[in-house]
């Protein structure tokens, strides 16, 4: 089954699993990998946790023992994290997920580090130095952002936080909350989702799914 997925270009569904693979939702069929990751030394036979696109034509593979890869869907050129040419640098911890939002800085969720961001107006890597601050040693699972520009952050037993599109202001949101119902230490958000109507949809380890919708601080 698919661990991690994004579609790209309307079309193309690349999903990693027991292996990384690409399925074209136009003519409903499975399309062979550029040769450059079929022949690649290391991509090959690595096994790769996150798929993520970069730019126009770019995709990041984020490998679970070799780093993270860049790869050129136009050219086939394949870049590591260690390399010159590399587009961004790749944040000093585990790294849970990835996510871009709506301005085009990529975040990046440590299993207990927090998130680092890396901005899309500057070419240097760029810690959210409060934000880091705040999610010190806090494992984030899911991000996501509204119309608003509000950024939400789901951590394992933290609650949820938002960083205001607006003020920046950074507010944390306890699960206890969100609901009337009282909540076991080991019941905690497990993705979070904003929806073009001003929800925010939440879904737990238990299986429960709370929607809501957010009126500032």
């Amino acid at each position: 089954f698919a661990t991690n997925s994004y579609l790209i270009d309307g079309h193309e569904l690349w999903f990693v699993g027991d292996r990384l693979r690409c399925f074209d939702t136009a003519c409903r069929r499975f399309v062979p990998l550029p040769e450059t990751l079929r022949e690649h030394p290391v991509l090959s036979d690595a096994r790769i946790e996150l798929v993520h696109p970069y730019g126009e034509h770019g995709l990041f593979l984020l490998t679970s023992a070799d780093g993270m890869f860049y790869l050129d869907r136009e050219s086939g050129v394949v870049v590591s994290q260690n390399e010159t040419g590399f587009p961004i640098n790749v944040p000093d911890f585990k790294i849970k997920l990835m996510f871009t939002d709506s301005r085009g800085n990529i975040w990046f969720g440590s299993y207990d580090r927090g998130v680092a961001a890396h901005y899309h107006y500057t070419e240097r890597f760029n810690n959210n130095k409060f934000v880091s601050n705040a999610l010190e040693n806090k494992s984030v699972v899911s991000t996501t952002t509204d119309s608003d520009n509000n950024l939400w952050i789901a951590t394992r037993n933290d609650g949820l936080f938002v960083l205001d599109g607006k003020d920046k202001s950074l507010n944390q949101i306890p699960l206890s909350e969100l609901s009337s119902r009282r909540y076991s230490y080991d019941e905690s958000i497990k993705n979070v989702f904003a929806d073009s109507h001003g929800n925010i949809w939440l879904t737990l380890t238990n299986a429960e799914t709370l929607r809501c919708h957010y009126a500032g601080n």
